[in-house]
This record gives C-alpha cells, structure tokens and sequence, in this order.
C-alpha cells in the first residue's frame, strides 16, 4: 500500500497541495483578466436600446423611385414592377436576369409597403393569365406627394381605383414609358396625369381638347415629343382632329398603334397635309412593347425617330 506522501498518491480532500493548486489556477484567471478590480468583474455588458421603429419597414432609394413611378402612371401591373425593381436595383450585378427581379422579391416589396399603408394591390381582370394590379392608397399618394405647385405646396393626387375596362391601355402605356426609358434613358418623362393636374390648373381659355398618354423632353433642347397609345378604332373625323392637334401642338409624335386599330389610324394619318405627316411616326405597339413579331402589313417595323 502506498504512503499517502508518495508519488501517485490522490491528494486527500484537505491536503495542501490542493489548495496550492486551486490558489494557482485562481491567480491565472486574475492575470488573464487583466488583474481587474474585483467590482468590474461582474459587470454584464449594457444591453443595446430597442429602436421604436423596430418591425417596422423602411423605403429605400429604390422604394421611393418605384412608388413615385407607380403614382404618376395610376397603377402598376405585376411583371412590370418585375422590370421596375430590376431596372433600380442597387445590386443589378448580382440578379440571375438583369432585366426582371423574381416574383418573390417582387411580392416581398408589395408586403413591406402594404404594411406601410402605402398601396393597394389585387387581381382585377379575370382571366387566369392576367397578373395583379398595384396602385397607391390615399395615405400612399399624400406621402409620397414629391411635386409642387407655385406656391410650393405639395400636390397630392386624387386617388383612382383601377377599373377593369381602363387596365389594358394602362397597361399599353406603361410599356411604352418603360421602353421609352430603356433606350432613351436621359429623356425625362410626364403622364398624363400629371399633365391634367396641369391643365386643371389653367384658365378655361388655354385648356386643350386632347390630352397626350405622355409628354418625352429631350435633354439637349427640352422639346416635347407626345406619346400615343391606341388600341380601338376610333371614328375617322376623331382620330384626324387628333392627329391635327398633335401635329401642330408637337414638333413629333410617337405614335403606338395596335393591330386592330391601325387601319384607321393609318386611314386619318394620309389624310393629313404632307408637312403634318412627317411630325407623326406610326409604330407598332405589338412589335416595340410587347415583343411579337411584325405583322404582314409591317414587315419592316421602322426604328424610332426624333426629328
């Protein structure tokens, strides 16, 4: 049997080389903390305070250009918000197809400004193919209220519930300030919207009987090309007071004009004086906004001019 002083001997609970040991290991801790005072070393780091926002979403740059895109045109279809978010991207390297951000990213946003109060978004029309529609609500337009009059007073939209029938030339329109924006990024862009809150504005004297989908500024001298969309034929004497208004209010005119509506567009357009007619371009809407191939009768879809 070993003696209790032997090598390999445990330490009985009270031997002094236990206490030497635990006196030694405490001394190593004091010097791995610095040698604190024993009043610090308790202390528990201070709790960061909560913000009173916290849950709470907050816009971006890329928000605010959205939502204000969305304000001016009345209403937003889904996949176009799709070509919106991508086109502001802060990140636009980084996405999988530099021209479209996922539905997901797409229905993330739409969450986050709901919260907000900020818009209204649904499926309007029927059929199945057809996406959901966004637009902004009355604390959305207030809001977001960015112009003002010339008393430098914000000017805060009227609010407009989509309607079903109106949808397809909003639609129509929108694709063509996209396209618009796309090739001719520097031009700055005013919808009708806002050009009848303008009109609203002046005396009845000076009023215009047609209002444009859209006025293009170019950047080099600020002359205003009109946008026209047209989707239904419309009667021969109207679609020439039209083009007449265009073309001696507008020094040009793009003109975006459907399958179906191009005959009689094209009908009123030969009518005009020579000099009239070179300040309207005749464009396809089906083959510049909305990608389909040219149709027989517009074999060679001719590029869009400025002057």
């Amino acid at each position: 049997m070993l003696e209790p002083d032997q090598p390999g001997t445990p330490p009985a609970p009270g031997d002094e080389r236990t206490t030497r040991k635990r006196t030694s290991s405490s001394h190593a801790k004091k010097k791995s903390q610095g040698d604190a005072p024993p009043d610090d070393l308790g202390k528990k780091k201070k709790a960061r305070a909560t913000r009173e926002d916290k849950g709470i979403p907050r816009l971006e740059e890329r928000d605010l250009i959205v939502l204000r895109w969305i304000l001016q045109m009345y209403a937003v279809r889904f996949d176009q918000l799709q070509v919106l978010l991508a086109r502001h991207s802060p990140k636009k390297e980084e996405l999988t197809d530099p021209e479209h951000v996922s539905p997901s990213t797409v229905r993330t946003h739409l969450r986050r400004w709901k919260v907000l109060g900020l818009v209204m978004y649904k499926k309007i029309l029927y059929a199945k193919e057809d996406p959901l529609w966004c637009w902004l609500t009355p604390y959305g337009l207030d809001y977001l209220a960015f112009e003002e009059d010339e008393n430098g007073n914000p000017v805060v939209y009227s609010y407009y519930l989509p309607k079903p029938r109106e949808l397809p030339h909003i639609f129509l329109i929108n694709q063509a300030r996209l396209y618009i924006e796309r090739y001719y990024p520097t031009y700055t862009f005013k919808s009708e919207r806002q050009l009848r809150r303008e009109q609203n504005a002046r005396p009845k004297a000076i009023k215009q009987r047609h209002f444009t989908d859209g006025l293009i500024f170019r950047p080099d001298d600020g002359r205003a090309i009109a946008l026209e969309v047209e989707r239904w034929d419309k009667a021969g004497a109207r679609l020439k007071d039209i083009l007449q208004e265009l073309a001696q209010t507008y020094h040009r005119t793009w003109y975006f004009v459907s399958k179906t509506a191009r005959t009689a567009v094209m009908k009123a357009y030969e009518q005009l004086p020579k000099g009239q007619r070179k300040r309207i371009q005749i464009l396809s809407a089906e083959v510049k906004l909305l990608g389909l191939a040219p149709a027989q009768e517009v074999e060679q879809e001719e590029e869009i001019s400025e002057e």
